[in-house]
C-alpha cells in the first residue's frame, strides 16, 4: 500500500511527477502513475489504492475542477478524513471544498526549498506521522500524545528483568482498556461540544443528526487508530431559521486521547462507587469528557484537581453525583499504559 495517492488531471501529469518524486525522497511511498497492471479494472485499482492509502493529495487546477473524475476522488478522501488539496494554479476550488484548508503551489517551480512546498510536507506528516510509519503496527506501543507530554512530563521507562517483581506495575484492569465503542462515544461527545459552542445548536435533540454523529464517530475512531489525525466533514448535519448548517472539523489523536483517558478513569471511579458501569451510556460519557477538558485545563496550571458532577445518572434512589480528585501523577500513569483500541 502507498502512503500518499495524488488525484489530478492527466494534463497536470507532469507538476503531479515532479511532487510524487519529492514525496518520494522524503520516504513516503507515492500512489500517482496511473498506468494500471494488465488484467485489472481502472475503477477497482484506484478505489483500492485511495482506500489503502493514509493521505489523498488532489492537484486543483483549471482542468482538475471540471474533472468528475478527480471530484470524485477528492470526495473520498474528505469522507475518510485524508484530504490535503493543493492548489497548483490561482483558481478557486470547487463548490463543497472551499472552507477546507489548502495549500498553495501556484508559484512552484519544482525546487525541494520552495518555503510552500515546506508547508505541504508538515501537513502531510502532522496528517499521516513520519514517513515510514504507516509499516508500523497501530496499537503496539502505549501513546504519549504531545498535548500531555507537557503536563504530564516523561514516563519512567518499564523495570529490567533484573528487578524484583515487586516494583512492576500492575496489570490494567479490563474496566480502563477502553473499547472501540467508548473511544466513539467520546468522539461523539467532543463532536457535539464543540458544535454547540461554535454554532450555540445542541444536536442531542436532533435525531437525524445524532444518527450521522454516530456514524462519524464510529469512522473517525477507526481512522485515528492509524492516523494522527482524521478530517470530519458533514454537510447538512442539521439547520436553523437561517439556513443549514455544516459539520466541518480536525480531530487529532492528540487532543482526544486525553479526553478519552481521563473520562474512562471518571467511569472506573464510578462504577466503584455506585456499582453502575457508565461506558456505554451516552448522555454520561458527554458529561464525563465535558468535565474530563476542563479537568485537563486545570492540571495544566496545577497538580491536583478535582471533579465534581452533581449530576451523572440516576437509578432507582435518584440522581447520582460523582467527585473525584485528579492528579497530574495519575493521569501520567495511565497514560503510558492505555493504548488506543486496534481498529
Amino acid at each position: 500500500m502507498a502512503d500518499i495517492f495524488i488525484s489530478y488531471a492527466s494534463q497536470d501529469r507532469k507538476i503531479a511527477n515532479a511532487l510524487a518524486d519529492i514525496l518520494s525522497q522524503q520516504g513516503w511511498s507515492v500512489w500517482w502513475d496511473r498506468k494500471i497492471p494488465a488484467g485489472k479494472r481502472f475503477a477497482q485499482t484506484i478505489e483500492k489504492a485511495i482506500a489503502d492509502a493514509r493521505c489523498l493529495i488532489v492537484l486543483w487546477s483549471l482542468s482538475s475542477v471540471g474533472s468528475d473524475w478527480v471530484g470524485d476522488e477528492a470526495d473520498e478522501g474528505r469522507s475518510r478524513g485524508i484530504l490535503i488539496p493543493v492548489l497548483i494554479e490561482d483558481i478557486r476550488p470547487p463548490m463543497g471544498f472551499r472552507r477546507i484548508h489548502t495549500a498553495d503551489l501556484s508559484g512552484w517551480k519544482g525546487g525541494a526549498h520552495d518555503h510552500e512546498l515546506k508547508k505541504l510536507l508538515a501537513d502531510i506528516a502532522a496528517m499521516t506521522g513520519s514517513p515510514g510509519d504507516g509499516n508500523k503496527t497501530p496499537g503496539t506501543k502505549p501513546v504519549t500524545p504531545p498535548a500531555l507530554q507537557g503536563i504530564l512530563g516523561l514516563v519512567k521507562p518499564l523495570p529490567s528483568p533484573g528487578q524484583t517483581t515487586a516494583t512492576l506495575r500492575p496489570a490494567v484492569p479490563a474496566t480502563l482498556q477502553p473499547t472501540g465503542e467508548y473511544v466513539a462515544l467520546c468522539i461523539r461527545a467532543y463532536l457535539i461540544g464543540e458544535f454547540r459552542k461554535e454554532e450555540g445548536i445542541d444536536l442531542n435533540n436532533d435525531s437525524f443528526a445524532l444518527y450521522r454523529l454516530n456514524e462519524a464517530a464510529d469512522k473517525a475512531q477507526k481512522e485515528l487508530s492509524r492516523l494522527k489525525q482524521t478530517r470530519l466533514y458533514r454537510p447538512f448535519i442539521t439547520a436553523e431559521t437561517s439556513g443549514p448548517k455544516h459539520l466541518d472539523m480536525v480531530l487529532t489523536r492528540s487532543k482526544l486521547w486525553p479526553l478519552v483517558i481521563v473520562s474512562l478513569h471518571l467511569t472506573e471511579e464510578f462504577r466503584k462507587d455506585s456499582g453502575i458501569d457508565l461506558q456505554k451510556d451516552a448522555m454520561a460519557v458527554m458529561r464525563l469528557v465535558e468535565a474530563a477538558g476542563k479537568a485537563l485545563d486545570a492540571l495544566s496550571a496545577s497538580k491536583t484537581t478535582t471533579v465534581v458532577l452533581p449530576f451523572v445518572t440516576a437509578d432507582a434512589s435518584g440522581p447520582l453525583h460523582l467527585k473525584v480528585e485528579l492528579t497530574r501523577s495519575q493521569i501520567r500513569q495511565l497514560t503510558s499504559r492505555i493504548n488506543w483500541p486496534k481498529d
